[in-house]
């Protein structure tokens, strides 16, 4: 087998693969906890479940089924692990209150696990996504731990090895249970597996962590100061996560969207007020000047209202775009919106940004044709109308101009788009339950 020709290896180079990491800019923080030097303080006498997220992206998906397990069996210990400085920064801002033991994730060594489970005894380990180590793996084998694969995806190129895909294939093969994220992951860890394999489909744990809470406090503010105190009377535009265009008529898509916008409002014969996000707020004094010098729009900055330096005097139609020069405000925005625009998806390499966020609230979205990113939530969304896809700037000037004509249709398919979302975050539920399932028949 290749995990064991891999588990000699290890076993030989453990003494070099320590020197280098303690030295390493990012597994020398916490190189105490990564070697198993430092161990962690564990309350006795409890069921330990241990789950396992390599960095952020991980850690933000296995929350909400962290949080799920506690309700189902309270009387267990969880312990988290990370691998990267800043997924254990983010643990320990999710984890606040959960009552959980984080940790730096040991390295895959075979001494170093040694160390590690003279204390760790866990009942159950979960790792999500595609993370997966062969001696850690191997050794809760033989302890008799279940271990599970949640949220789990993988991608296995064409042009792939057999000796890649052998090694894939066995060490996959540890898991005894696999919860895919979509049913398309699931049918490529069958194809790699066979027909032994117990595989599941939970959804995406991400989406447990939705519905947010509407911040009105926050809302209240922002319409305070623009001015825009008659609500949705005035169509609410967010133009959100947009991006620089490689190539084309135009430089970016925030120049693409408000030009189909600013024609559909000509036409139809009604104002719109704009939410203009850009991904990366540093851009923000090159919207300025594309606002002011091609679409003679005046503007407020988001940056300004929080800082308490815009108080509305000079809203109204006047400044009709809320400039979002801040980090982490979006998601609180989309309440406010009429309808999404979603950027990334003009971009012909980018394919598009978290469309639940906004789906979320009820609002409608259109995006554009390069929605490879996400193209789960893009599908189960358009089948219920609550998504409009569009192929070029002509179409995106018709269907906003539809908007403005109708924006009730798009209301009512925004509600629909909500329920879309409602049904995704059962993912930490169905995952939690079986886990647990798990748990309990141990690898029966």
């Amino acid at each position: 087998m290749l995990i064991r020709l891999y588990t000699l290896l290890t076993w030989l180079a453990e003494p070099l693969v320590l020197a280098w990491a303690s030295s390493h800019p990012k597994l020398g923080e916490g190189f105490a906890e990564r070697s198993a030097r430092k161990l962690p303080e564990l309350p006795p006498g409890r069921p330990l479940i241990w789950l396992h997220g390599v960095s952020v992206g991980e850690v933000r998906a296995l929350m909400p089924v962290a949080r799920e397990l506690l309700r189902l069996r309270p009387e267990t210990t969880l312990l988290i692990t990370t691998t990267t400085p800043t997924g254990r920064k983010v643990l320990g801002e999710e984890a606040a209150g959960l009552g959980a033991v984080e940790a730096y994730f040991p390295l895959d060594l075979p001494r170093t696990l040694g160390r590690f489970f003279t204390r760790v005894r866990p009942t159950l380990f979960v790792s999500f996504e595609a993370e997966a180590w062969p001696n850690l793996l191997l050794r809760l084998g033989r302890m008799g731990v279940p271990r599970a694969l949640a949220n789990a995806r993988i991608f296995l190129r064409t042009k792939r090895g057999p000796l890649k895909r052998r090694f894939s294939r066995e060490l996959y093969g540890l898991f005894d249970l696999i919860i895919a994220q979509n049913e398309a992951m699931a049918e490529a860890f069958s194809k790699l597996l066979g027909s032994g394999a117990k595989i599941r489909v939970s959804g995406n744990t991400k989406y447990s962590r939705l519905p947010e809470q509407v911040d009105q406090e926050f809302l209240s503010l922002v319409l305070g100061a623009m001015g825009w105190t008659d609500g949705r009377e005035i169509p609410i535009v967010a133009v959100a996560s947009t991006h620089p265009l490689p190539s084309g008529k135009e430089a970016c898509e925030e120049s693409l969207i408000l030009a189909a916008l600013m024609e559909a409002e000509r036409q139809v014969g009604r104002p719109v007020r704009v939410v203009l996000a850009p991904r990366h707020p540093e851009r923000s004094e090159e919207l300025k000047r594309l606002l002011m010098e091609r679409f003679n729009l005046r503007w407020a900055c988001l940056s300004e209202i929080l800082a308490g330096k815009v108080t509305g005097s000079g809203g109204g139609e006047e400044e009709r775009v809320l400039l979002v020069d801040t980090i982490g405000h979006l998601a609180r925005l989309y309440p406010l919106a009429s309808l999404v625009v979603m950027g990334g998806s003009f971009h012909p390499r980018i394919g598009g940004h978290n469309l639940y966020e906004a789906a979320q609230f009820g609002v409608p979205l259109m995006a554009g044709p390069n929605l490879a990113s996400v193209q789960e939530e893009a599908t189960k969304l358009s089948q219920v109308g609550a998504l409009v896809k569009v192929s070029d700037e002509g179409e995106l000037e018709r269907e906003l101009a539809r908007f403005l004509r109708s924006p009730d249709d798009f209301r009512q398919a925004g509600e629909r788009g909500k329920e879309v979302v409602l049904e995704a975050s059962r993912a930490a539920e169905l995952t939690a339950g079986w886990l647990v399932e798990l748990m309990e028949k141990g690898k029966g």
